[in-house]
């Protein structure tokens, strides 16, 4: 079985925070707790190319 790893988490930890897999939360190193997908899509603009 092959593992893709989550995008979500990787992002976390490249920015020097802890991913906590049993919440799926992110502690970034500043002590602040957020979502590892808020953060991820916080950070990233995705722009539908439907919606344009």
């Amino acid at each position: 079985m092959l593992h893709t790893p989550n995008p979500a988490a990787e992002y976390c930890l490249k920015l020097g925070g802890t991913s906590d897999l049993s919440s799926g939360n992110c502690i970034l190193p500043n002590g602040e707790k957020i979502d590892q997908w808020q953060l991820f899509r916080r950070d990233h603009l995705f722009i539908d190319p439907q919606n344009r």
